[in-house]
């Protein structure tokens, strides 16, 4: 079998729910939260972070819009009966805000130098 690079997925989405850090063992952490995104049929998508990804997510709230970065993870796993299951996961690596609004610029803030047009005299050179 070839080796393939894992694509980079991303969804959009507002933030609806976030779990607290599990300790799953002495060695391995996960969390969760859920997104709900913005569609014409919105689906409501649980992601889940890792190790040292769980603290990502602490800088963000409920109704935060966001723009995830994960990657599809499946596991088999045989439960007491004797029968396979199938799961898969979403795993995110990397969390960004989406639609803040850029704050205005100040005009009575900037220096002089800033707010004054550039005074050298390069158009005069310029061949067209």
């Amino acid at each position: 079998m070839s080796e393939q690079k894992e694509p980079n997925l991303v969804s959009l989405g507002k933030i609806v729910k976030i779990s607290n850090i599990e300790e799953i063992s002495a060695t391995f952490k996960k969390r969760e939260f859920v997104i709900e995104t913005d569609e014409n049929y919105p689906q409501k998508m649980m992601f889940e972070l890792v190790q040292d990804k769980c603290d990502i997510i602490s800088n963000y709230n409920v109704n935060d819009n966001v723009r995830v970065h994960f990657n599809l993870r499946g596991r088999e796993w045989n439960n007491p009966q004797n029968q396979t299951k199938y799961f898969v996961n979403l795993r995110c690596w990397r969390l960004e805000k989406v639609g803040e609004a850029i704050p205005p610029v100040n005009e009575s803030t900037l220096t002089t130098t800033e707010a004054e047009a550039p005074t050298d005299n390069l158009a005069d050179d310029l061949p067209f």
